[in-house]
């Protein structure tokens, strides 16, 4: 137990923080009232839970596949409130039986263009590597079925129903002059029939109910089919209904409201074997709030963890002539990751036993990188030498830096033209210069380099007194390294998988995260909180049930 002096000297300090927090706002604005309510609530919780309680731990173990396998399959009887008639498939379409999702990703050799250059087939964009899968109604013939590690499927095993045919005068050939025309005169619409225990992943309702296993209906929650060649973790005894003891689906996203290891659903697996798939049901209320549903949630800020694209209004530099090895001259990024073409700033930690090897055996291929710090990107340069002085016929050193020359412009021995300025981008680029103004170009042969149009993620933010100048710091490499950006160079990504669906299992010391799948919400869309100026990641429902549009509350208290 906690000693009531430590206990006294800890409410002390959460009080003291609280009315610093509170005073950043008016005692009579609505966001006073809001941080006053959060902070009780969160001092309670601090005063009532014990230090084992109050830090959990998190672990992710996911299995290897000559271990076991397990899957997740989403609505895998369809639409949430669907039982059975017609083309719906009954809520025990999947119990004992085995499935499997297939995903539609746009097809490279499809038509995906007008001539005019305008998007035909719409894309969701589902991850952080551009990986474009096709909206849930696009025709077969532009898209590749895949199954969850992008591998495809083959064509004798797959479970999607053939396209439907209809009448359609517009159509003179495949793709032309629409994407759905199959032929002259045809259209490709697709099947209204759904094969059974299949992935449903982008497609969930949360105002519709669901039926359980036994035929019970449920409101607002989905059906989620299980299947495991192993023995699911049961506690029992005295730990049979203990909540940090078991089997656990738990759904997580994170946002401005809630950290990526915040429950907002759960629902305890209480089988032991997985005949096939085992079916059970998630609520989709947002912490277990009946009056909040989850929803389709747009981040609005940029935060710590936020995926962003560089625009054009980020630097663009030229740095040396880009390496060339039959002349053994020119510049080039380290650390280098053989085979993947992502050297430098775009570098990953290898995060295999195998890819660390293939680093190892490469570090003596020329051009060499002398500094083995991964914690840092370094521009190197190579000059061709006549032997005896180089093993290799060249030797390679970091490039030289820019530096002011007489005439008022940046050089170096490296650089082949002469520039207004310095590169702005970091040390990385310090042998680098800043492009000439509104042409964006290098001179001669210098290499341009930018990371317009680059896919990173937040991992700091340096405020600042003015909002303007705050300072975002990206990584394009899973966080080995980092560059500074300022707010208008960023623009933020919303991806269509908004939430993930983890399989965990609890003991009383840790949570081991075995799976995640990531599932998205069509409906409803999000409640926005006029007090912060964003959405809140749930709709908040009147009395008749129905998803509000605007919410003025703090806390989930209506304002009078």
């Amino acid at each position: 137990m906690i000693s009531t002096s430590v206990l006294f000297v800890f409410a002390l300090a959460a009080l003291l923080h609280l009315s610093i927090c509170a005073g950043q706002y008016p005692t009579d604005s609505p966001r006073y009232e809001q941080e006053i309510v959060r902070g009780e609530q969160e001092l309670l919780e601090d005063l009532t839970t014990s230090e084992q309680e109050r830090s959990p731990i998190w672990r992710e173990d996911l299995p290897l596949p000559a271990d076991y396998s397990m899957n997740l399959l989403v609505a895998p009887c369809g639409a949430n409130g669907t039982h059975g008639g017609g083309d719906a498939l009954g809520y025990d379409c999947c119990i004992n039986r085995y499935g499997a999702g297939e995903y539609a990703r746009i097809d490279n050799d499809a038509q995906v263009y007008s001539p005019h250059g305008e998007a035909f087939i719409r894309g969701l964009q589902i991850n952080a590597f551009d990986a474009q899968m096709a909206l849930p109604d696009e025709v077969l013939h532009n898209v590749e079925l895949v199954d969850e590690s992008f591998n495809p499927v083959p064509v004798d095993e797959m479970r999607r129903a053939k396209d439907d045919t209809i009448l359609d005068p517009s159509c003179s050939g495949l793709g032309t002059p629409h994407p759905y025309c199959l032929d002259y005169r045809v259209r490709a619409v697709r099947s209204n029939l759904r094969s059974a225990c299949s992935d449903n992943n982008q497609t969930v309702d949360a105002t519709l109910d669901c039926y359980t296993p036994d035929g019970r209906r449920a409101p607002n929650c989905v059906q989620v089919g299980l299947s495991q060649t192993a023995l699911i973790h049961q506690c029992g005894g005295v730990f049979a209904n203990d909540p940090t003891c078991g089997t656990f689906l738990e759904i997580h996203r994170s946002s401005s409201y809630d950290d990526e290891h915040s429950i907002l659903a759960e629902t305890r697996i209480l089988d032991r074997v997985a005949d096939g798939t085992i079916t059970t049901t998630i609520p989709l209320t947002y912490r277990s709030d009946p009056t909040r549903i989850l929803c389709n949630y747009q981040e609005s800020r940029v935060r710590v963890g936020s995926m962003v694209r560089i625009n054009s209004n980020a630097a663009v530099c030229c740095c040396p002539p880009i390496y060339r090895d039959s002349t053994k001259k020119g510049s080039f990024f380290c650390p280098r990751r053989p085979g993947s073409g992502e050297d430098g700033p775009m570098a990953t930690k290898p995060k295999t036993l195998e890819e660390q090897l293939a680093v190892d055996e490469h570090a003596a291929t020329y051009p060499l990188c002398h500094n083995g710090d991964e914690d840092q990107d370094v521009l190197m340069c190579s000059k061709p030498v006549s032997a005896p002085f180089a093993t290799y016929g060249a030797y390679s050193y970091p490039c030289e830096e820019a530096s002011l020359a007489k005439g008022g412009r940046y050089e170096s021995a490296d650089l082949e033209g002469q520039y207004e300025d310095i590169c702005p981008i970091s040390n990385s680029f310090a042998s680098c210069a800043k492009a000439r103004g509104g042409t964006i170009e290098c001179l001669q042969n210098d290499r341009r380099m930018s990371f317009q149009g680059e896919i990173g993620k937040v991992v700091d933010i340096i405020v600042s007194d003015d909002d303007d100048s705050d300072v975002y710091r990206v990584s394009f490499n899973d966080g080995r390294t980092h560059y500074p950006f300022s707010r208008h160079e960023l623009d933020l990504i919303n991806f269509d998988n908004s939430y993930e669906l983890w399989f965990v299992q609890r003991n009383r010391f840790e949570n081991v995260i075995k799976k995640r799948k990531s599932f998205r919400v069509i409906w409803p869309p999000c409640s926005f909180d006029s007090v912060n100026n964003q959405f809140f990641p749930y709709a908040q429902l009147d009395e008749h049930g129905t998803p509000m549009t605007v919410v003025d509350m703090y806390d989930g208290v209506m304002e009078e």
